[in-house]
């Protein structure tokens, strides 16, 4: 049984500055943020205002939403890349560009087998960024249509952080002849691929939650909020390889 990693990288600064399809005069992604929560929670900095830490704790569980019918807007921000060791990737054809397979790059597509683990990691392409991104949900997983019965078994969906050890130092430059070693984490969702998704090609959506700028909470510390929910919905072919 192998684990077949995919890893998710936002351009977060991207996504803000896009501008949102319908808005008149037209308005950012952050600037329909701003305008919900009556203040830009994505500028650098703690976010002390108990009035502004009320107003995303109030809207953490129904943020603006993005992506859902404009599909030119956040598959142009979001990546998804499957490691070279866990899977050997889907080679792309003239018939599957012309049958409109292929639309853009997000359409990772990976094989793997009946019990393979599926890990995804979300992180952002910036990660000194105030604002960060993470994968919050895998969701609607279905056989492609056409493929057969929709009726398949729902795997059971995990969460958890991943604490790791890394070591960084600056282009060019070693501080003081040494390298910095820091410990980061890492959240993650998973699930295992069940026995009757063997020769099927599985599909699915991701729901990804853009988080405000730290918030300093007496009672939990430094807290970040979600501010805007992302939808993709890549197609990530699952067979038996």
């Amino acid at each position: 049984m192998a684990t077949r990693n995919i890893f998710a990288s936002t351009d977060i600064k991207g996504v803000l500055n896009h501008i949102v399809p319908g808005t008149n005069p037209a308005k950012t992604v952050r600037q329909v943020i701003a305008q919900t929560y009556g203040f830009d929670p994505t500028v650098p900095g703690i976010i002390t205002s108990p009035a502004q830490i009320s107003a995303l704790q109030t809207h953490a569980a129904t943020p603006p939403r993005f992506g859902w019918t404009d599909y030119a807007q956040i598959p142009d921000y979001v990546r998804l890349v499957s490691s070279k060791n866990s899977s050997e990737g889907y080679r792309i054809t003239q018939a599957d560009i012309q049958n409109g397979r292929v639309t853009s790059l997000y359409e990772l597509q990976i094989s793997a087998d009946k019990g393979d683990k599926i890990v995804w990691w979300g992180h952002s392409i910036d990660p000194g960024n105030n604002v960060q991104c993470v994968v919050s949900t895998i969701q609607h997983i279905r056989r492609k249509s056409g493929s057969g019965s929709a009726n398949i078994t729902q795997p059971t969906i995990t969460t958890s952080n991943k604490s790791f050890y890394y070591a960084s130092r600056s282009f060019n430059s070693t501080p003081n002849n040494g390298v910095r070693v820091e410990t980061n984490s890492a959240y993650t969702i998973e699930l295992t691929c069940p026995d009757d998704w063997d020769n099927n090609v599985i599909s699915y959506d991701i729901v990804l939650l853009l988080l405000s700028s730290p918030c300093n909470t007496s009672a939990h510390g430094l807290v970040s909020y979600p501010i805007a929910k992302l939808v993709v919905d890549p197609t990530i072919n699952l067979t038996n390889s």
